[in-house]
């Protein structure tokens, strides 16, 4: 049983008691309308490792004290929705690194390499942001497969099916491990209209956040290369500068 340094470290950095810290998750859930009755010895608990990881309603209480995401308070708040972290890295091809693609005569036309660019909301930080990816596109019948180059600051794998200009699937996203979220996956679905050139791809996400609601916003794939092959890749193989946005 290791004790929880990080949660006992924020709170000594904000010069607060256990007592103290205790009363603020109290008075952050009632103005949340969730039920987090907690004292000095419930943060003691946590502290000393005794619980590893508090129910969601507490977790998002300390996000919301601390404007800090749960990760970087000690606990592994991946398992909060009942997922399971590694089976979803593993379906969604992300424990190995990205296999570079057969000959381009395998695939469809919507095969190559795409800026990928969606909108997300950050509760913590009270304002929304921009990702931005290159990814690689693969087109296999009515599949679509899409993961982001190496270089990207996140891990992202998109599994997708098209009817006619509709395509519709599901997205997995490992967090840059050094950033505000730590390493943290997220998972949800996704639908695109596929413009008639061929050359775009635009609609929006759903997923989970960590206010325990559904978030969605937009997201755009844009084509910036036609070819698949190892070249390619080491053209695009950087994070997205925010010029490229305009491309």
């Amino acid at each position: 049983m290791a004790p929880n340094t990080a949660l006992r470290e924020a709170r000594l950095a904000a010069h607060w008691s256990q007592e103290d810290l205790a009363r603020r998750v109290r008075d952050t859930g009632f103005r949340l309308g969730l039920p987090t009755p907690c004292s000095g010895r419930t943060v003691q608990r946590w502290e000393s490792g005794k619980v590893v990881c508090p129910q969601a309603r507490y977790l998002l209480a300390l996000e919301n004290v601390f404007r800090q995401p749960a990760q970087n308070l000690g606990f592994d708040a991946s398992e909060r929705y009942g997922m399971n972290r590694e089976q979803l890295l593993a379906e969604a091809g992300l424990t190995e690194a990205m296999p570079l693609p057969d000959p381009a005569e395998s695939y469809g036309p919507l095969s190559g390499i795409w800026l990928s660019a969606y909108e997300y909301p950050s509760s913590g930080r009270g304002r929304s942001f921009t990702s931005q990816h290159y990814v690689m596109v693969l087109q296999r019948g009515a599949g679509l497969m899409i993961q982001a180059l190496p270089a990207s600051a996140s891990r992202l794998s998109v599994n997708m099916t098209v009817n006619g200009a509709v395509a519709t699937g599901t997205w997995t996203e490992e967090t840059e491990p050094g950033g505000y979220y730590s390493g943290a996956v997220y998972h949800g679905a996704l639908q695109f209209l596929v413009d008639p050139t061929g050359h775009r791809m635009e609609g929006e996400w759903v997923g989970f956040g960590r206010d325990m609601k559904v978030n969605h916003g937009g997201w755009s794939l844009t084509l910036v290369d036609g070819e698949v092959g190892a070249e390619a890749v080491q053209r695009w193989n950087r994070i997205p500068e925010e010029t490229d946005s305009a491309q």
